[in-house]
């Protein structure tokens, strides 16, 4: 291969082939691309694959265990009418052992497949052995690896309170999420907590806090008549947009709309059954 040679990679049935110089390479089993060895994986993907695991140990490093708190826990969860104890609560977030756990089941199935083991954190067990499970990609369950570590990554960060908190409403341009963020752009917790700038997940749109994301959300909603008479609105922002309408008329069209889609139901059942009908008055809200 010319060390010279600007390779232009053009798909061939068995990986890329360079315009240039005719030289071949293997595509990647991560993102098809060309590879330009025989390796069948890329650096990028593999770079990808070791930052996945550096953002759960740097998550895991910054979890701090709850402080006990001075008022005793309820169970909620109890059955009050016969004593049931087996009820489990319910508990969004992870702990350190369970994260550590799920890791240490990925090394002792490549431990097994590679028969190389080594007395490392799992973390940099795993990120050594990237290579190989590439190429060993059907037993080493490359592409399940690569998909529950992303997932064990986003658990590790909502266990350490990393995670953006979500607002309640959607962004006013995109309908995306918007959120205010506990940590930096590196994933480290920001020093002065959370954020007052919002932004939105999707077309990164951003206010300066919270005020100003309500007041430009109000005044794009009231708006909506003249400038989007079509667009689909909530109940409640349809009663600010209309503050005229009596409370009980908005509970009258919604009985009414509810009504409607009974209605549609049983016509969908009358006509599963093979009879004909004209079809009722479809739901309007």
């Amino acid at each position: 291969m010319s060390e010279k040679c600007a390779h232009y990679w053009t798909p061939t049935d068995d990986g890329h082939q360079s315009e240039q110089c005719g030289d071949t390479g293997a595509a990647c089993n991560v993102c098809s691309g060309p590879t330009a060895t025989a390796l069948l994986v890329c650096q990028r993907c593999l770079d990808r694959c070791d930052e996945v695991l550096a953002g759960i140990a740097a998550a895991m490093e910054h979890y701090q265990p709850p402080s006990p708190s001075p008022v005793p826990a309820v169970r909620y969860d109890r059955d009050r009418r016969g004593g049931n104890d087996d009820r489990i609560p319910l508990r969004l977030v992870d702990t350190p052992a369970e994260i550590e756990a799920v890791l240490l089941d990925w090394v002792a199935m490549w431990t097994d497949l590679s028969g190389q083991a080594e007395n490392v954190a799992p973390v940099d067990y795993l990120r050594g052995r990237h290579l190989w499970a590439a190429h060993n990609a059907e037993s080493a369950a490359w592409d399940d690896y690569r998909r529950e570590m992303r997932q064990l990554r986003h658990r590790a960060r909502r266990m350490a309170g990393l995670l953006p908190q979500r607002q309640a409403g959607s962004c006013i341009y995109c309908g995306g999420d918007v959120v205010r963020d506990w940590a930096d752009e590196q994933w480290r917790p920001r020093a002065d907590g959370l954020s007052d700038d919002l932004r939105c997940t999707a077309c990164r749109t951003e206010w300066e806090d919270v005020q100003h994301w309500r007041y430009a959300n109000r005044h794009t909603i009231l708006a909506l008549p003249e400038t989007h008479p079509e667009q689909l609105v909530t109940a409640a922002d349809a009663r600010a947009i209309f503050p005229e309408v009596p409370a009980a008329t908005w509970r009258s069209w919604r009985h009414r709309d509810a009504r409607r889609a009974e209605v549609q139901q049983r016509h969908r059942d009358y006509l599963a059954t093979g009879a004909i009908g004209p079809e009722p008055e479809p739901e309007r809200m």
